[in-house]
């Protein structure tokens, strides 16, 4: 029951399983406030194997709505209206020609607004600068074109990669962060 307690107060929002044999043990998990998702009385093997998998899998799924339910927003201001995008939908960024005005491709749109890539730079791991025009979300990246120096984005525009962020290209290529 401590154990219970000390993962508890590590991880306030965890899901806690817990297996014994000694039955007496159910009330103290009130006692030590460990919030138990299950407690599960060690009975035949094949019955405790069938409800920690049941448990597993209640907390897998209450972890993805979850996570689902938590998207990040990226908010644009055009003229008077403010748009949340979802960043998982946003493909990539780029600089116009006028000054602090930012172009985002988003779905199956192009939005101008006011801004600048080196303010969006910083919203999200998932956007990343390949070039001093152009910031991507590296999840909607498809293939590398290494000779040219370009990836080709989920909507099929090729974004030029700089010199110097092609040593950042390939370590991402070799820690899987982008599946291509």
């Amino acid at each position: 029951m401590e154990l219970g307690s000390a993962v508890r107060q590590l991880c306030p929002c965890g899901d806690i399983v817990i297996v014994t044999a000694y039955d007496h043990c159910r009330s103290l998990t009130f006692e030590y406030a460990i919030e138990a998702m299950d407690y599960i009385q060690k009975d035949s093997t094949e019955e405790v194997l069938q409800k920690i998998r049941e448990c597993v899998e209640k907390s897998y799924r209450r972890l993805h709505i979850e996570r689902d339910n938590h998207q990040k927003h990226f908010k644009v201001a055009i003229g008077s209206r403010i748009r949340q995008l979802d960043l998982k939908d946003i493909i990539f960024f780029e600089t116009t020609a006028r000054k602090n005005k930012v172009r985002v491709y988003y779905k199956d749109e192009v939005i101008n607004f006011r801004d600048s890539l080196k303010n969006i730079e910083s919203f999200d791991d998932q956007l990343c600068r390949l070039h001093e025009s152009f910031l991507v979300n590296i999840s909607h990246i498809r293939e590398i074109k290494s000779k040219q120096c370009l990836v080709r984005m989920s909507n099929n525009i090729d974004i030029p990669v700089s010199l110097r962020k092609r040593r950042l290209v390939k370590k991402l290529i070799e820690k899987n962060i982008i599946n291509v």
